[in-house]
């Protein structure tokens, strides 16, 4: 099975094209697709970003290293949402599930 595009031209070109044949359908088949495919971290699919501690980032420059986290993600489709934290305690989310 070969994912379509929206006006049904030519299949998409993804980068993940060995997650296919896989029938996303088949519920009862998710154990077979996961050992096909493999897993990894967020932080290895990133490629081992460093970090710096939150402590070295002075408040002025924080929330821009807490967007280039966020899309660095986003390159990868993953979004996050911490609406009701600091800045200091997103970064460090951030970092840590990273």
């Amino acid at each position: 099975m070969t994912p379509l595009d929206r006006d049904n031209d030519q299949p998409e070109e993804r980068s993940h094209e060995h997650m296919w044949p896989w029938d996303p359908n088949d519920f009862m088949n998710i154990d077979d697709y996961m050992d096909a495919v493999g897993t990894t971290t967020v932080r290895k699919l990133l490629g081992n970003p460093a970090f710096r501690p939150v402590a070295e980032i002075p408040a002025g420059e924080l929330q821009e290293e807490i967007d280039r986290i966020l899309d660095m993600l986003l390159e990868y489709s993953i979004e996050v949402d911490c609406r009701e934290c600091s800045p200091a305690e997103t970064y460090r989310f951030l970092t840590t599930i990273t």
